[in-house]
């Protein structure tokens, strides 16, 4: 589940927060249904991690935050207003050490979609499952 400081998202009660789900043909992306937000408004949020039904642990590391605007755009052809939200999804630390310029070019190729770090998970289950004994 998602949790975050807003209702809609439990206010980080692990048993309130939104359910995610996968399946064997888009694991490691979960999903939800879509969920109503407030614009200018700054979100933090963490996933909760449960086992058996029950909650287990938070996920690793610091909260995530998520910044909510509101952007005017010129009206829809239909005449509907032209707004829209932009939401900017980064993980909020503190104290972290600043890239050099060696590691920033080293990843800078890196193709960080979704669809990318989806196939390399299901080419890294794959090749666990292959080299695991129990395959021999």
């Amino acid at each position: 589940r998602v949790c975050g400081s807003t209702l809609v998202l439990g206010s980080d009660d692990p048993e309130r927060g939104v359910e995610l789900e996968t399946s064997s043909s888009t694991y490691p992306v979960w999903t939800a249904a879509p969920q109503p937000v407030f614009t200018d408004q700054d979100v933090t949020y963490r996933y909760a991690v449960f086992s058996g039904g029950a909650f287990s642990r938070w996920e690793a590391g610091p909260k995530r935050k998520i910044v909510v605007r509101k952007a005017a755009l010129p009206p829809l052809a239909d005449g509907s207003p032209g707004t829209t939200l932009a939401l900017s999804d980064r993980v909020v630390a503190e104290d972290m050490v600043r890239w050099g310029a060696e590691e920033a070019a080293a990843h800078a190729a890196t193709d960080c979609s979704v669809e990318a770090i989806a196939a390399d998970a299901r080419a890294r289950n794959a090749e666990a499952a292959s080299t695991s004994p129990s395959s021999a």
